[in-house]
């Protein structure tokens, strides 16, 4: 036991270095670690107190049995479990046991009920009663009316019924006789109204030949008024329910909706890297300045935009920087600005690449430009290579419907003519 607690608190410690678990926490885990170690050590002290020669009466009723360890002088140890003799009151003290326990029914048995001459909810029959405890055994002269177990029945008169009940008090030899005469009136229980009304309705059509069309309901019931009616319909409910159902479908749908066009923007960016790459490329190998290369590659996606070309990602965020270049702001900003605009991994890439190659004042970006051109296509083959086994896997399922088709129009003649 001592071991868990050690463990624990060693497991605790760890938990709390490796940032799983927060101060407080573990404070209060460690307090309760240490109280469980505190009880663990009573315990085995209390275990291993010898010399036990008798226990106290009140421990072995309690558990009704108690289990001890027991060691022999040869060193044997076995698990004893001592169970507690039935304790025998007195004879003077059985009588007065039985007396107390029918005093205690006449207020315990009414239960809801204020007096025995209007009794209108369920009475209360106990088992058992009083502290001894008195074993009671209960009768009903009428149990058509309230039965053994204390529920009114349907069907009482609106005037109410007379009803004897009777218990039978027992206590080891001895029994004591317990009557009272009450009237039972219709039940005000929940359960009890509703199976009286259901017990005025059969009442009611009991005596329906078969020529009736109609089923007759009672307007009154259990001495309460009734109001029928059909059970409200739940089209309203389901109608709204389809409405919700079908907004989380459209906000899902729309969810799908913008991935697939977030995915389409992130392939078009991808496609266009090299190409926008090698422009670069070729026209830094001619002298010419960043900002000027920009302002090249810009002009010439305009004027193939004005010739019908469709709008390319990559290429708006070109246009992009050298109007902000244009506007004011400065050549590092606007490559910065490319880059998060095209958020793609790559592109950041190139605007880091663009602005050390500011910094430095273009010392050296020829390499790492090539480089990154060679790279660029070899992922743009790469993926070409991938798409294409993706769409031979999707051309498996026609290909396989066709030859099925070319099968049945060889067998299905041949089958014909035998």
């Amino acid at each position: 036991m001592i071991l868990l607690t050690l463990i624990t608190a060693a497991v605790l410690i760890f938990l709390y270095r490796r940032e799983h678990l927060e101060r407080r926490m573990l404070l209060i885990l460690l307090a309760l670690d240490l109280a469980g170690g505190a009880v663990s050590v009573k315990n085995l002290a209390e275990h291993r107190n010898s010399g036990l020669t008798e226990l106290p009466m009140e421990s072995l009723e309690a558990a009704g049995s108690i289990s001890l360890d027991v060691e022999t002088d040869a060193g044997e140890q076995y698990t004893i479990a001592v169970e507690a003799p039935e304790r025998r009151i007195p004879d003077e003290k059985v009588r007065e046991y039985l007396q107390a326990a029918a005093e205690e029914l006449e207020t315990l048995v009414l239960g809801r009920n204020e007096t025995c001459d209007h009794i209108a909810y369920n009475l209360n029959l106990p088992a058992e009663v009083g502290d001894a405890p008195v074993h009671v055994e209960w009768y009903s002269d009428q149990p058509e009316v309230i039965g053994f177990d204390g529920e009114i029945c349907p069907g009482v008169p609106a005037g109410g019924t007379d009803v004897n009940i009777s218990a039978e008090l027992s206590l080891q030899d001895e029994t004591e006789n317990w009557q009272r005469r009450i009237k039972v009136l219709p039940s005000k229980e929940e359960t009890q109204v509703q199976a009286e009304i259901l017990y005025e309705s059969n009442e009611l059509n009991r005596d329906a030949d078969e020529e009736e069309t109609v089923y007759r309901l009672p307007a009154e019931a259990a001495g309460r008024k009734l109001k029928w009616s059909e059970p409200e319909s739940s089209d309203g409910n389901i109608l709204s329910v389809l409405a919700l159902l079908g907004g989380l479908l459209g906000f899902l749908a729309g969810r799908e909706k913008e991935e697939k066009i977030r995915a389409a923007h992130q392939e078009e960016l991808l496609q266009d890297y090299p190409e926008l790459l090698s422009k670069i490329q070729l026209y830094l190998s001619t002298g010419l300045g960043m900002r000027t290369i920009f302002e090249r590659i810009t002009g010439e996606y305009q004027a193939r935009r004005q010739s019908g070309f469709p709008e390319r990602a990559a290429y708006e965020a070109v246009r992009r920087a050298v109007h902000q270049m244009k506007s004011g702001v400065t050549e590092l900003e606007a490559y910065d600005n490319f880059g998060k605009a095209c958020a793609i991994p790559c592109y950041r890439a190139l605007a880091l690449l663009l602005s050390q190659n500011l910094k430095k004042g273009g010392a050296g970006i020829m390499p790492q430009l090539e480089r990154e051109v060679q790279e660029s296509f070899e992922t743009r083959k790469r993926r070409a290579r991938a798409e294409g086994e993706k769409t031979t896997v999707k051309l498996l399922l026609p290909m396989a419907m066709m030859l099925m088709v070319v099968m049945a129009l060889i067998l299905i003649p041949a089958f014909l003519s035998i």
